[in-house]
């Protein structure tokens, strides 16, 4: 198998039972790809004519080579000494395919009890969902659209009830919309910034408006507050008042009668 063909399909290696359901589709997608599913599946088997079993042992061992190269190396001692493309499927199949009641109950009890933590990413959490839809199908147990959405809208988060309630009933027997809405609003919810943000904003709006507003303080001629409440440590020079700090004072009539009577009653 070329170079060229081999980068041409990259996917997760495979690594356990984890994603085996996973990498079991996206190999079959290529093993088709190549024309070589047959040879993998068993439907192809070794003829018994010589001319014709040359051709065959090539393109069984460029499956064989396709599965070795996306599995890591944890599963790859399983299958080290596969003598064929399709020995090497099945014995992955046996080591890591759920098989069973079992693997149907343990399949369900993680697709029914995922549920997305406030904050966490929304797209992340539907792509695990999926997931475990697949590798229920994989078993014969499979998910309707129904009871997929219904799962779905149930492990999303509270903050998220709001949009519940405007789902209707109808439109749950179409996942693929459910999907495809909730992902609409998620990204509306990242684009729009929140309530904290805008207070925090309109905070520091007014905090800038009131120290460039108001009084006018008479020690460091700063507007936003009075001299008593001035940050400025006091200066000699402000402690005294002089006549530069304020107006002078005009004299009235009064002023002038209070100087007589004074003089009247000194003598």
């Amino acid at each position: 198998m070329s170079d060229a063909v081999t980068s041409a399909y990259r996917i997760q290696h495979l690594s356990g039972p984890e994603n085996y359901p996973t990498w079991r589709t996206k190999m079959l997608d290529i093993l088709t790809d190549l024309g070589l599913e047959e040879y993998v599946l068993g439907t192809n088997t070794e003829p018994n004519d010589a001319s014709a079993k040359t051709s065959w042992a090539r393109k069984d061992r460029q499956a064989l080579s396709a599965i070795r190269l996306r599995v890591g190396d944890e599963p790859l001692v399983y299958i080290s000494d596969a003598t064929s493309s399709a020995s090497a499927w099945e014995t992955l199949s046996e080591m890591y395919q759920p098989k069973g009641a079992i693997g149907i109950v343990v399949a369900r009890r993680k697709l029914f009890r995922a549920e997305c933590q406030e904050g966490e990413n929304i797209q992340t959490h539907i792509r695990t969902l999926t997931r475990y839809r697949q590798e229920l199908a994989s078993l014969g147990s499979k998910i309707s659209d129904d009871e997929f959405s219904i799962t779905i809208l149930t492990s999303l988060p509270e903050s998220w009830n709001s949009f519940i309630q405007g789902v209707d009933t109808t439109a749950l027997s179409d996942s693929t919309k459910i999907i495809s809405r909730i992902l609409e609003q998620e990204r509306r919810k990242i684009a729009k910034p929140s309530s904290d943000d805008i207070a925090l904003a309109a905070g520091k709006r007014g905090a800038f408006s009131r120290k460039h507003s108001g009084p006018k303080c008479f020690r460091c001629g700063k507007k936003g507050h009075f001299i008593q409440d001035c940050p400025e440590p006091e200066s000699d020079s402000s402690s005294s008042d002089s006549e530069e700090d304020y107006p002078p004072r005009r004299h009235s009539k009064n002023d002038k009668a209070n100087v007589v009577t004074e003089i009247d009653y000194a003598f």
